[in-house]
């Protein structure tokens, strides 16, 4: 669910939509993308528990990769990603966010097997689910 909630702040923010406009993929990019782009992945959920048992409050990390056809597109989209997702808390497409932090990132790549830049981070968006 996160991760559909994910993609719809993405693609309403203008920071981001001004670079990519909907190119937002999950997990891979399309066979041809259309550069730059961005993909994300939800690497990981930690659920927390209480003494009356699993409650609704979860942390989700996620993967989100900047890709653009120059070193300079991939920086501007990733500071893009950084700017809409740092810091970030309350509604967040019908789910409440307490905290959205970068754990790791910017990270910078050259992937040969598309000839595209890729910027990564890793963010840590902690939330109430249901």
């Amino acid at each position: 669910m996160i991760a559909d909630n994910l993609y719809t702040y993405l693609v309403a923010q203008s920071v981001i939509t001004n670079i990519v406009s909907t190119r937002v993929y999950p997990l891979i990019l399309p066979q041809e993308p259309i550069y730059p782009a961005i993909s994300y992945s939800d690497d990981e959920s930690n659920y927390t528990e209480s003494f009356d048992g699993q409650t609704d409050h979860t942390q989700a990390i996620f993967q989100l990769n900047a890709w653009a056809k120059t070193y300079a597109e991939a920086t501007t989209l990733g500071n893009a990603i950084s700017t809409a997702l740092k810091n970030t808390s309350g509604a967040f497409g019908g789910i409440n966010i307490q905290r959205c932090t970068i754990i790791s990132g910017p990270l910078s790549v050259y992937e040969d097997s598309v000839e595209a830049y890729r910027q990564t981070y890793i963010f840590s968006i902690w939330h109430n689910e249901g």
